[in-house]
C-alpha cells in the first residue's frame, strides 16, 4: 500500500516532508492535505504494512513550536485539538520549524 490508498478522493496533499519525525516512539513522514494532518510510514521489509495516524485540520485549535537543546537542537511541534488532546511531534529544529510554518497556513 501507499499513502495514496489512504487519501480520500476529495483530498489533495498540500505539504509533505522527506524528513521523519518522532511521534509516540515511532518515526513518520508528515503530510498535510486540504482536510487532514497525516503521519505516515511504511513499516516492514518483507511484508510491509502502512502505519497511518491522521487528524482533521478543523479539530486543531492551536499549534506551538519549541526549540530544545544547545548543541544538537531539536524541535517540538505541539498540536492541540478541540477534544483536549495534544500531539507532540519531534525532529530536527529546522525541519520541525518548517512543518510549523507550513501548518500555520492551514489552521483556521
Amino acid at each position: 500500500m501507499a499513502l495514496s490508498d489512504h487519501i480520500m478522493p476529495s483530498e489533495e496533499v498540500q505539504f509533505s516532508t522527506d524528513e521523519t519525525f518522532k511521534y509516540g516512539g515511532d518515526e513518520y513522514h508528515v503530510y498535510v492535505t486540504n482536510d487532514r494532518f497525516i503521519l505516515y510510514m511504511e513499516r516492514g521489509l518483507v511484508r510491509s504494512k502502512d502505519d497511518v495516524q491522521s487528524w482533521n485540520l478543523e479539530n486543531i485549535e492551536k499549534t506551538d513550536f519549541e526549540e530544545r537543546g544547545t548543541v544538537r537542537k531539536k524541535g517540538v511541534l505541539r498540536l492541540e485539538m478541540s477534544n483536549n488532546r495534544a500531539i507532540d511531534l519531534k525532529g530536527g529544529a529546522e525541519d520541525t520549524k518548517t512543518v510549523y510554518q507550513n501548518m500555520m497556513q492551514f489552521i483556521q
